[in-house]
């Protein structure tokens, strides 16, 4: 199992490496263009519950 984690990561590590990424999320007003309906889903979904 060790050896499964460890080619997972060295993987995920260089394609993170190779595409730029950084793991830290991003606001993208292109998202909200292209997918209104997702983004207000997601937004509700993050707020509290009504009490």
């Amino acid at each position: 199992m060790t050896e499964i984690q460890r080619l997972l990561t060295e993987t995920i590590e260089s394609l993170n490496t190779r595409e730029k990424r950084d793991n830290k999320p991003r606001f993208s007003i292109s998202f909200i263009r292209k997918h209104p309906g997702l983004f207000i889903g997601m937004y509700v979904a993050f707020l509290p519950p009504w009490q």
